[in-house]
């Protein structure tokens, strides 16, 4: 999540990623009765063409791993690897999990 990381947090970041915790925690417990699993997913650096307009042009992959500087030396997530996630919260294994906020950043905000 971005506000806790890099630094003095973002206040407004922050404002907006509990809001969007609060929600997702909100619309479980209403929906959770209707057999219905909210959870939301809060990745970090993906390896993706709408990074790039975010990122320096130069040197691309540099920099988003410098900026990202996760513990795991060197790895950014690939799409598929939020994908993986994802489907681990719509599986049958995580039929206990219910408003949850799964953090998928290769440690960078551990």
């Amino acid at each position: 999540m971005a506000a806790r990381a890099h630094g003095q947090p973002d206040r407004r970041v922050q404002h907006r990623e509990g809001r969007l915790v609060n929600f997702t925690r909100s619309i479980a417990l209403e929906f959770a009765s209707r057999g219905l699993r909210i959870n939301c997913l809060a990745p970090a650096g993906i390896r993706s063409p709408l990074i790039r307009h975010f990122m320096p042009r130069d040197d691309f992959e540099k920099s988003l791993v410098a900026y990202y500087s996760p513990p795991v030396p060197h790895q950014l997530a690939e799409p598929e690897d939020m994908a993986k996630a994802i489907a681990y919260l719509a599986s049958d294994d995580a039929k206990m999990v219910i408003g949850a906020v799964l953090v998928a950043d290769w440690g960078t905000l551990a």
